[in-house]
């Protein structure tokens, strides 16, 4: 799950009844902040997080051999100044340009407006949004087809009251979205709004259903061991690994002098 406007101080991750570890990226813990939410059964499966600011962070996992990139994104309001928001598309871009091509990417949020139709932008944009579109919204299309990405919630047929992602009294908008690479939008089975599940008194839950391509795994299989580097704190295990390490390199030792005898 991404979150926004956390407002937490600090980079951090915790964990949440032993169930999610949220990891996550602010700056004084009065605006902005930004933070992904995962199950506890696949910390193990984490391999890098990226906190760029406030704005940005991202999480790479490998599941059964396959590299997955979550991204958290909150991006500047229409009443942000232009700095701030050529700062953010600047962040954004590196982010991007450093994945491999061979890497899945699932992008979060964006407070823009795409508008209803795509309009000369019928790759990225499948028709199916919601109101008018705004320079911001403009920005993340002329990203999205950069970077060949899909918003993916215009590619699906909803009522109007699914499309809405923020709601206050009679304004009624969409501004928050999922992106996946163009060519893995036939994996995306579903992304819809939770019309009843509100995080906060005007934001709704936008869900994104993917279907990935990995095998089955063995119920007995088990990740690594990890290495308790803490343990060499203790002066008898400190003294066995010591002694272990030595013992190796006498046995490598002892085999190259054997194959240069051999040659």
């Amino acid at each position: 799950m991404c979150l926004q406007e956390t407002k937490w101080k600090g980079a951090r991750a915790r964990e949440i009844e032993e169930e999610y570890k949220l990891s996550y990226c602010g700056s004084d813990g009065k605006r902005n902040g930004v933070s992904i939410v995962l199950d506890s059964r696949l910390k193990e499966c984490v391999v890098d997080v990226k906190r760029v600011n406030d704005r940005l962070i991202a999480i790479k996992l490998i599941l059964d051999g396959m590299t997955l990139n979550l991204v958290s994104v909150y991006a500047p309001q229409s009443g942000c100044e232009e700095s701030v928001k050529e700062k953010f598309w600047e962040d954004f871009d590196c982010l991007l340009m450093n994945l491999q091509d061979s890497e899945e990417v699932y992008v979060g949020d964006f407070n823009v407006h795409v508008g209803r139709e795509s309009d000369g932008y019928e790759r990225v944009h499948g028709g199916w949004g919601l109101g008018n579109r705004n320079a911001d919204g403009e920005a993340l299309l002329h990203a999205t087809c950069a970077f060949d990405l899909a918003i993916t919630n215009t590619w699906f047929k909803k009522k109007e009251e699914h499309l809405i992602t923020y709601k206050s009294g009679h304004h009624a908008t969409q501004i928050d979205y999922f992106l996946v690479w163009r060519r893995s939008l036939c994996c995306v089975k579903n992304c819809k709004v939770l019309p009843g599940e509100a995080l906060i008194a005007q934001h709704r839950l936008v869900v994104m259903k993917v279907k990935l391509s990995v095998s089955p795994r063995n119920s007995q299989t088990r990740p690594p061991p990890k290495t308790r580097w803490r343990m060499l704190e203790n002066d008898e295990c400190a003294s066995r690994f010591r002694n272990h390490i030595v013992e190796k390199m006498i046995e490598m030792n002892e085999m190259e002098e054997k194959l240069v005898d051999e040659c």
